[in-house]
């Protein structure tokens, strides 16, 4: 499923992300597509000491890239 602009994106797939599927993480909520990404996610982040960007970097702009996580390479 391609996301629109708008949606919510999974951090580790950028594809859209499930309202049915997230995690809170330093009181901020993430959200997934499915739930092997959160354990990605935690894994990448418990591995860098790079700070998370915030959840509402994860949302599809129009005509514009996708977020990265900072640890991706």
């Amino acid at each position: 499923i391609q996301p629109q602009p708008g949606d919510r994106l999974c951090p580790v797939t950028k594809t859209r992300a499930s309202n049915e599927c997230s995690w809170i993480i330093a009181g901020m909520t993430y959200y997934f597509c499915c739930p092997p990404c959160i354990d990605e996610f935690v894994k990448q982040a418990r591995a860098n000491t790079t700070p998370l960007p915030p959840p509402d970097s994860f949302i599809k702009k129009a005509g514009r890239a996708e977020s990265t996580l900072p640890f991706e390479k």
